[in-house]
């Protein structure tokens, strides 16, 4: 921070310069028109040709004095103001509040990056023989040291490489649901890509066509006692949110792939009149 700060004088002292030689060039141009016009002033106008040629210089120089002014005004406005004091104190007060500086909306991760340059000295990695984790030791500049555990990783597998667990579930949601689905599903499920994406359909197919799995849209349920979510609250006249809470209190029986996929209720005559009351007693 004081080297910023003392970067920032030293900018100042050269914009203090150019002020200067601005300046001069303002007063050289405000000298020459009024040269011109105690010139112009002096001919004796019976002398019309002199007269005229001095006329036509005395414009001449305070055109060139307009676009002097223009011109200065222009660059004084496009030099930046110098900081204040507080603005100095608060800058000072960063540098013994990193996390501020570091979370701020306007520090880029360029900015971030230069930031580690300055305060890491070393990084210290050993790698074992086996499957283990790699043990990494960063040393900053201050004395500190940090552990830090990597995952080693396996010879033969690309970085980006999907776990094998998510492809599993992917295949198995698959078999029911359209890619779009499986999108929604996935991301209600937390579950990113291996680059840390969000899935889309567009994602989800992508990954089905590089592990040969097939695709389809939504699967026709099979058991006519087997409904929907929709199909089931449409034939019970009672809300979505409804039907869900009757699932979770145990009044409806209904399954999911895995959690976060869609409901497969089960919906029997019984279960309608029992919970439309149809075969409750008159009155």
């Amino acid at each position: 921070m004081e080297a910023m700060l003392g970067a920032e004088t030293t900018h100042r002292q050269a914009g203090d310069a150019q002020r200067s030689l601005w300046q001069q060039r303002l007063e050289r141009a405000r000298y020459e028109a009024d040269l011109a016009r105690r010139q112009y002033e002096a001919v004796d106008p019976a002398n019309r040709l002199v007269a005229g040629e001095l006329e036509r210089r005395w414009e001449q120089a305070l055109g060139a004095l307009s676009e002097v002014e223009r011109e200065v005004e222009a660059k004084q406005q496009a030099l930046e103001q110098p900081l204040s004091a507080e603005e100095k104190a608060r800058l000072r007060q960063f540098a013994e509040d990193l996390p501020s500086l570091w979370h701020a909306p306007t520090t880029r991760v360029q900015d971030k990056k230069r930031l580690i340059r300055c305060l890491v000295e070393q990084v210290v990695v050993r790698v074992p023989q086996d499957e283990a984790p790699l043990q990494a030791q960063i040393h900053w500049f201050g004395g500190e040291v940090t552990p830090i555990t990597v995952p080693k990783g396996r010879i033969g597998v690309h970085r980006y490489a999907t776990d094998p667990e998510i492809v599993d579930l992917v295949r198995r949601l698959a078999e029911e649901f359209s890619d779009e689905q499986i999108a929604r599903i996935l991301h209600r499920k937390g579950i990113k890509t291996s680059k840390g994406l969000a899935f889309t359909a567009h994602r989800v197919t992508n990954l089905r066509g590089r592990h040969k799995i097939p695709g389809r849209t939504r699967a026709k349920l099979q058991d006519a006692h087997i409904h929907t979510v929709e199909q089931a609250a449409e034939r019970l006249d009672i809300s979505r949110c409804t039907l869900v809470h009757w699932i979770e209190l145990g009044l409806l029986k209904a399954t999911q792939i895995t959690p976060g996929a869609p409901w497969r209720v089960e919906l029997t005559d019984d279960d309608y009149r029992r919970l439309t009351a149809g075969d409750a007693p008159a009155g």
